[in-house]
């Protein structure tokens, strides 16, 4: 720092709502998350995981909100990284819409069901190998 200017004193400078700033039409939601996303003193700003849970994105998690294309929004969209979980606990409740919750645990479901099946196939199929590999056995050496 300059030791000439050690009494310089910077201006007082007084906020604009950011409702003046942007066009009228602009939605209240979008208004409420750049003043959040801006704000000045970091431990009042939004951090990029609670931008997501943030009602502005509320949207994405309709049923009937598709990609620009009409095409369904892709299942990637709502799978989080341990990483990503552990900064917000509450993320999954609020950022997996209810549809996907469902879907996931139908899934899951199938996939227990056919997990179980498999095991039960490969079980009598080692069971079957095995028996057949003893009277081999029994056959050789007896």
């Amino acid at each position: 720092m300059n030791p000439n200017y050690q009494e310089f004193k910077f201006p007082q400078i007084r906020a604009y709502p950011w409702g003046s700033i942007f066009k009228p039409n602009a939605p209240p939601e979008a208004i409420d998350i750049i003043g959040k996303l801006l704000a000045y003193v970091p431990d009042k700003r939004l951090k990029a995981i609670e931008a997501c849970e943030h009602t502005f994105f509320d949207e994405l998690r309709l049923p009937t909100t598709t990609m620009p294309d009409g095409s369904p929004l892709q299942p990637e969209l709502f799978q989080f990284t341990v990483e990503e979980m552990v900064l917000s606990p509450r993320m999954l409740d609020v950022l997996t819409p209810a549809h996907v919750k469902a879907a996931n645990a139908a899934h899951a479901v199938a996939a227990t069901a056919a997990g179980a099946g498999a095991a039960s196939v490969s079980g009598s199929m080692d069971a079957t190998h095995a028996s057949g590999a003893a009277s081999s056995t029994d056959a050789a050496g007896g």
